[in-house]
């Protein structure tokens, strides 16, 4: 296997687990703000509505 398509699956798993984290604490923050969840959601802005989360708790 090339040394290219073994970085590319690294990043590629990197990103999917990435992307399953924020659905997960998406979740999470919408148990725990409902309204700030929906504004993530609907922003498209997951990272920021994370920090806010934590800056939150």
């Amino acid at each position: 296997m090339s040394m290219q398509k073994q970085k590319k699956e690294r990043e590629d798993g990197a990103l999917r687990r990435s992307c399953r984290s924020n659905r997960i604490s998406l979740w999470h923050l919408r148990v725990a703000q409902h309204g700030m969840a929906r504004h993530a959601v609907e922003s498209g802005n997951a990272t920021m509505s994370l920090w806010k989360l934590r800056v939150a708790q």
